[in-house]
């Protein structure tokens, strides 16, 4: 299966550290059309040329999110948290289009036929700042 977007949403927060909803007229994301296994996740990330400040290691990450039909309610799924397998690291210049990728093979998470599906982009910090924002793609 393979899906793409072609759009973001940078206004969306998980307050909770688990669960969001879109804002209205948003709707990203699709509907799992049979029961399924999700064995193994690949992923990439690229980037707008940047330089991280130093001290700091970027982490960006992809994970799934369901949502009951029916429902605009997302709950983070984090057996499904993959994240890129070397960081951006502060004080490193990065051009635009640096290539990170990460796998997280072997997590056989169950989804039932008729879940919403969102898949979830973002990172995690280490060293100083703790929170930034950067656009990753």
């Amino acid at each position: 299966m393979v899906s793409g977007f072609g759009n973001f949403s940078p206004a969306i927060s998980i307050t909770d550290g688990s669960t969001f909803s879109f804002p209205a007229g948003d709707a990203y994301s699709f509907i799992m059309p049979f029961d399924s296994i999700i064995e193994s996740i690949y992923m990439s990330v690229t980037n707008l040329a940047f330089t991280p400040p130093a001290g700091q290691e970027i982490f960006p990450y992809v994970a799934l999110a369901t949502a009951p039909s029916g429902s605009n309610t997302f709950t983070l799924i984090p057996e499904t948290q993959t994240f890129v397998d070397t960081p951006y690291v502060g004080g490193t210049s990065y051009p635009a289009n640096t290539i990170l990728s990460g796998s997280l093979p072997g997590i056989d998470v169950p989804i039932s036929e008729g879940t919403r599906i969102a898949i979830v982009c973002g990172f995690e910090t280490t060293g100083s700042p703790l929170a930034d924002t950067y656009l990753f793609y």
